[in-house]
């Protein structure tokens, strides 16, 4: 091939390519995407509630623009398209909703539509919500734009048909507390499909039960009650938070209670007596004994401000005082209580107990207490003869009566068959 064919072939390559770039940049020209409308959005809603659907309002305002020139050719007296078949969501941290949007969702140039969305606000939402707003929407029937706009609105905390309470308010640790929840409907519809969920502080305790706790309905006016084990660490906080969220459905609308409490920590405080003795060993009517036994911290936690105090009790009163302080006592150790009593000169004898109510403070300054029943004997009263050298006191023993009374009947018969005796032989 001569050179002058290989530059004519070179050439007609070369107008070739410049055809193909040219076209290209005039086919892009040609087919470009029309600019879109400008437009605003903000939310209408002056204040929504939490743990509830709302239907937020969201306001959407076409500003138009200077249409290109071929578009004002065709249309002079229009100042931009229609936005239509508009598609609004919302989203957000706490904030759920779905694409919301129908064919009518249409606004022209410089007007407004308000589109409502239907959106789940979560119980802990904040007060002050920052919302992303997505919007579709079609224009000049050919084209779609998507953008993200922000907005911002107020929530608040709204009247609930559900009330949670929880009980009890102070656990103890280092052991598996039961925790009663009552779960009472307020309004007038059946809420259905409730989901319980518990939590609590990994470094404090966890729940044993499978989560979440499902209900299938509370009818209006009436209580659930629920028992739930939770194991509570040894080393758990003096103070934690449990919180307790719900969701249910009151009629078709879903909704959410959250319930935020702090709950107390004690260690365990288990007193137990022994070694209760009474001196004397056999109280009387009208005599002074006292009660003795030790206690012995056999929990986890030690008690401190004790006092043991003897309750009133039929047939005794208090000698001194009814009350004596105790003071502390650490976990594993040991303490020994002494009080004393009277007893009245009209109690019969027999077998009484007596309790004693130890009062005591536990590591959160709580009063608590415990009952240790004391037994205390009472024998019959005691008998007095006198002597020329004074006063002998004995006390008779339980069968004493009787054995007096045999005695005299003896001593009665002997004296007849002996009078009996003397007249026989007297007749002789």
């Amino acid at each position: 091939m001569s050179i002058q064919s290989k530059y004519a072939i070179f050439a007609i390559m070369a107008l070739v390519l410049a055809a193909q770039t040219a076209y290209a940049a005039t086919s892009s020209t040609l087919s470009g995407t029309p600019t879109a409308p400008s437009f605003n959005v903000s939310s209408g809603a002056i204040a929504v509630c939490r743990g509830q659907v709302d239907s937020i309002p969201i306001v959407i305002t076409n500003l138009g623009y200077a249409p290109a020139v071929g578009y004002a050719q065709a249309a002079p007296n229009v100042s931009g398209p229609e936005m239509q078949q508009i598609v609004v969501g919302l989203g957000g941290k706490g904030l759920y909703s779905s694409p919301n949007g129908n064919s009518d969702n249409n606004v022209g140039p410089h007007h407004s539509i308000t589109i409502n969305v239907p959106t789940f606000v979560s119980a802990n939402a904040s007060s002050l919500m920052f919302a992303q707003v997505s919007i579709t929407y079609n224009f000049l029937y050919l084209y779609t734009d998507s953008e993200v706009r922000n907005v911002t609105f107020v929530t608040e905390r709204c009247p609930m048909p559900l009330s949670i309470n929880a009980t009890p308010s102070t656990l103890v640790s280092d052991q598996t507390e039961n925790l009663t929840l009552n779960l009472t409907n307020n309004g007038n519809t059946t809420l259905t499909n409730l989901l319980i969920h518990i939590s609590i502080p990994g470094s404090d305790g966890g729940v044993l039960e499978n989560q979440p706790i499902q209900v299938t309905s509370v009818s209006p006016h009436n209580s659930v009650v629920l028992n739930e084990s939770i194991d509570i660490y040894a080393n758990a906080s003096s103070s934690f938070p449990v919180n307790i969220t719900t969701t249910f459905y009151n009629g078709s609308r879903l909704n959410q209670v959250l319930n935020n409490r702090f709950f107390l920590s004690t260690g365990l405080i288990q007193l137990t007596p022994s070694s209760i003795t009474v001196s004397p060993s056999g109280a009387s009517p009208g005599s002074i004994f006292s009660m003795s036994f030790v206690l012995t911290d056999t929990g986890t936690a030690g008690a401190s401000g004790m006092t043991a105090t003897a309750l009133p009790t039929k047939g005794f009163k208090t000698f001194s005082s009814n009350s004596v302080f105790v003071g502390s006592i650490s976990a594993d150790g040991q303490t020994s209580v002494t009080i004393s009593q009277e007893v009245l000169n009209s109690t019969k004898p027999g077998v009484y107990t007596v309790p004693v109510r130890v009062n005591y403070l536990n590591n959160l300054r709580q009063n608590m207490s415990a009952i240790v029943n004391v037994t205390v004997p009472v024998g019959a009263p005691f008998l007095a003869s006198a002597n020329g050298s004074g006063t002998i006191v004995r006390q008779s023993a339980g069968g004493g009566g009787i054995i007096e009374l045999l005695m005299v009947i003896v001593i009665i018969v002997l004296a007849v068959l002996l009078y009996r005796e003397r007249r026989r032989r007297a007749a002789k």
